[in-house]
């Protein structure tokens, strides 16, 4: 342990040493003659690299014209370093380098920097080549809950390797998570950066992959590669003053085991770092933000209800749509949470499908599939108008919920009028109630655009007319599904359609205590959402 503290405090306090090197690989196959012509360039070529990295951090050049003795070079300072210490590091990395290797393709990892060079162009590929350093990684104790100690391990990792792959600047991120009352995990990752985000997190995935063969129950452990490193403790060894991405782990793990035992909480690392419990799924806030580029207006999708709306895009290339719930919400995290359930638990082919979610002080966040077409709101103008009776005031659908919204749309179409808009007339307070009152007057040819009149034959106007308000009857069981709607539609004038009954004119604001029932896809399916949440499911077209 006192050799690691010291280990620690050299590398806080800039001191570097040939004692930080982790690991040296020189590439036995193919090597350069003394004096030659390739080890000249090579010189010049380290040299340009001790000149130059400590500037950003990340420098990679080639020297050389001929094909024959050009030679290709990149240097890397951790994140958290100086530029002082960065220009130390790499000019002990190089010392290292010319000393130990005569090899025409070879690399050095030390504790702050690496430095690597090769007769093949490398630059932009992603390769991984993951060492354990032996003498390193045993010096670390064993921990007394290995198991829990590893899941909490690659959920940090995790999380740390997402928001690297999105820093494009640096490509570098610090994180730690209190794992007991008296353990701290630490962990910091970081690529090259002259590889994609996408190849960034694929390297680091594949180091995550090698964490339990290179350091499972111990206390600390370090994998380098050619595109990327990852590193943990529960001593802090990274530099305090770097930020520390995942810091709020703490807070939504707790989060997530607070919540009630009946759904089975099984805490996992998923694809795109999802941290994710059976029906209620979290996104690390980290990785919306740099989805969404940090809700930046040209992601920007439109404005939904309580909230706005962007596209984004997760590290494996997954389009997504992120509503950020306003501010302004009186709503907590209790009652989001509870909603939030809900919501994963609802399953409808019409529905777009809820990712996850995420919350982080007032943020609250539900991340959607993306529909590259748009949402139906785009066409149909997505509100409460269009919804059921049944759904509106008892949280209850079903596809006869959907043939009611379907009517509502068909009867905008014919009078060339939004149902949102009509309860500002003189007429009714609906569109529905006005398409009702003249059916019932004889006068249903009133609620017609001119438009359709000079063009459409009236006796198929009438047909539609009709079948919106048997789309429109109250009792769900009275309105026909959508493949008997489809046959009427396409039936000749001369047949005979049911007569309609009353429709429900009144589709109120607010839900009120719901009917029970057993959700299942595409089922009956019963649940209370509140006005903050409830527009947040919106159709496909």
């Amino acid at each position: 342990m006192l050799l690691l503290l010291l280990l620690n405090f050299f590398t806080l306090f800039g001191v570097v040493s040939a004692d930080d090197l982790l690991y040296t690989f020189c590439n036995p196959d193919i090597n350069y003659t003394q004096n030659s012509l390739f080890e000249n360039n090579l010189k010049h070529l380290l040299q340009s690299l001790c000149s130059n990295t400590s500037l950003s951090g990340f420098y990679n050049t080639s020297v050389g014209d001929d094909t024959e003795n050009q030679i290709y070079g990149l240097a890397m300072c951790r994140g958290d370093i100086n530029k002082d210490v960065c220009q130390r590091c790499v000019k002990i990395a190089s010392q290292e380098i010319m000393t130990n290797c005569s090899s025409q393709d070879a690399i050095t990892w030390f504790e702050l920097c690496e430095v690597r060079y090769s007769y093949q162009p490398f630059f932009s590929s992603m390769v991984y080549t993951g060492k354990y350093p032996d003498w390193w990684n045993n010096q670390q104790k064993n921990v007394s809950d290995p198991d829990n100690f590893y899941k909490v391990l690659l959920t940090l990792i995790g999380q740390l390797s997402v928001s690297a792959a999105f820093d494009h600047k640096n490509m570098f991120a610090t994180g730690k998570v209190r794992f007991s009352k008296n353990v701290t995990i630490y962990g910091l990752v970081q690529c090259t950066r002259d590889i994609s985000g996408p190849d960034c997190k694929n390297c680091l995935d594949s180091a995550l992959g090698d964490l339990k063969a290179c350091c499972y129950s111990r206390e600390g452990g370090t994998i380098p590669s050619r595109s990327c490193n990852l590193r943990f403790g529960v001593e802090q060894f990274y530099n305090s003053s770097s930020s520390d991405i995942a810091e709020h782990v703490q807070s939504q793990n707790g989060l997530l085991f607070s919540l009630p035992s009946p759904l089975h909480i099984t805490l996992r690392h998923l694809q795109n770092d999802v941290l994710a419990m059976e029906g209620m799924p979290f996104m690390d806030l980290a990785i919306i933000r740099a989805a969404t580029d940090n809700f930046s207006d040209s992601n920007y999708l439109g404005q939904g209800g309580f909230g706005s709306v962007y596209k984004g895009v997760l590290p494996d290339g997954k389009a997504i749509a992120v509503k950020r719930l306003s501010r302004k919400s009186r709503q907590g995290f209790e009652e989001f949470k509870n909603e939030v359930i809900l919501i994963a638990k609802l399953q409808h082919r019409n529905l777009v499908r809820l990712l996850g979610c995420g919350i982080e002080g007032e943020e609250k966040l539900l991340i959607y599939e993306f529909m590259p077409n748009k949402s139906l709101n785009f066409f149909i103008f997505g509100s409460y108008g269009y919804m059921a009776p049944e759904y509106a005031m008892a949280g209850l659908f079903s596809a006869k919920s959907d043939v009611f919204s379907f009517g509502v749309i068909l009867l905008e179409i014919i009078s060339g009028t939004r149902n949102s808009e009509f309860h500002l007339t003189e007429h009714a307070q609906t569109l529905l109630a006005y398409a009702w009152k003249l059916w019932t007057e004889g006068k249903e040819l009133e609620v017609v655009d001119p438009l359709l009149t000079e063009h459409c034959p009236t006796v198929e106007v009438l047909k539609c007319i009709q079948i919106g308000l048997l789309c429109e009857q109250e009792d769900p069981a009275d309105r026909p599904n959508m493949s008997s709607v489809v046959a009427l539609l396409r039936s000749e004038g001369s047949t005979k359609l049911p007569q309609p009954k009353q429709p429900a004119f009144s589709v109120g604001r607010g839900i009120h205590s719901s009917t029970e029932a057993n959700p299942s896809e595409n089922q009956l399916t019963g649940f209370r959402l509140s006005s903050d949440v409830m527009t947040s499911e919106v159709t496909h077209v």
